[in-house]
């Protein structure tokens, strides 16, 4: 066991021991290029363990679920239900939300970004900016070496590809 009690819906306290900590229910995990492990919750939070092996909350707030403004800072920003987590070269995260139906960009600059869907769930056939296009329930995301982000849009049975123009194309 790396952490969590195992029982769900203990109470959560920051900067316990990650062995004594707790979940909603976890989903998608991420690792940064220092080692620290983030855990995407089903409980609208995404909580961090560090190399002192204690959990601590990174974003959102365990069971307060919101769709946040564009330039909220972690902490202070509220998500609905996190799924998929990935980090891009640059540091950047990014996490899938079913609840809003986006993929938010937790910068580097530590500024919460929605990075794509509209917030409604939906779909596109054309090439529109990230932002623009539809999602229905996307599950996970990952970034390739060449920054390409993958978003499994699993409502819409596909796989969206975002390249560097920020469009996205239908795969």
């Amino acid at each position: 066991r790396f952490a969590g009690t195992g029982v769900l819906g203990a109470s959560y306290t920051d900067g316990r021991a990650a062995l004594e900590g707790s979940f909603g229910t976890p989903y998608g995990i991420a690792v940064d290029a220092a080692g620290a492990v983030y855990v995407a919750d089903d409980d609208c939070a995404i909580r961090r363990i560090g190399s002192d092996g204690a959990m601590r909350l990174y974003a959102g707030l365990p069971g307060l679920c919101a769709n946040p403004p564009d330039g909220s800072v972690p902490k202070d920003a509220r998500f609905g239900r996190l799924r998929g987590l990935t980090f891009d070269a640059a540091g950047n995260l990014f996490a899938t939300d079913i609840s809003y139906h986006k993929v938010w960009r937790i910068g580097a600059d530590g500024v919460v970004r929605t990075f794509a869907g509209t917030g409604l769930p939906g779909t596109s056939t054309g090439a529109l900016p990230a932002f623009q296009t539809p999602l229905n329930t996307p599950l996970s995301v990952a970034v390739a070496a060449d920054n390409t982000v993958y978003i499994a849009d699993s409502g819409n049975n596909r796989i969206l590809r975002i390249g560097a123009d920020n469009r996205s194309i239908n795969y």
